[in-house]
């Protein structure tokens, strides 16, 4: 079984091939965030319900569940607000080389729109070589 990190990241404006830390996102706390994700694998869940909302790139690193190698998976996010309505990018990452760099083969998916929306149902495709790890 692998244990991968779900990293969901809610940015103000398009990015490419990145690292962890970056500096983009919502300039206010009442801008567009993640407002939920939920992902169910082999052992563990990640339900995680958002608001307030947060300045910059919302990091959710501390969120993981185990999944196996070459499995597939549905991740549910909906990209929020947390008062006014803006327009907003949000891409999910998964780090499966565990190399601390989004690489574009691990973009999981991106979404872009104006909030409330519904949640977007993302397919996670796991490779068989994904590393161990959190």
């Amino acid at each position: 079984m692998k244990q991968l990190l779900l990293s969901i990241l809610l940015v103000s404006t398009s990015f490419i091939h990145s690292q962890y830390c970056m500096l983009a996102g919502p300039t206010s706390l009442v801008d567009s965030n993640v407002k939920s994700v939920q992902i169910t694998g082999v052992l563990g869940t990640i339900s995680y319900l958002g608001c307030p909302g947060v300045i910059g790139v919302q990091d959710l690193t501390g969120q993981n569940v185990t999944l196996n190698a070459g499995g597939t998976y549905s991740l549910s996010v909906e990209f929020g607000t947390c008062g006014g309505n803006y327009v907003g990018v949000g891409q999910v990452w998964i780090d499966f080389d565990q190399n601390m760099l989004f690489d574009p083969s691990e973009s999981v998916g991106t979404w872009s729109g104006i909030p409330p929306t519904v949640a977007t149902v993302f397919v996670v495709n796991v490779p068989v070589d994904a590393q161990n790890g959190i």
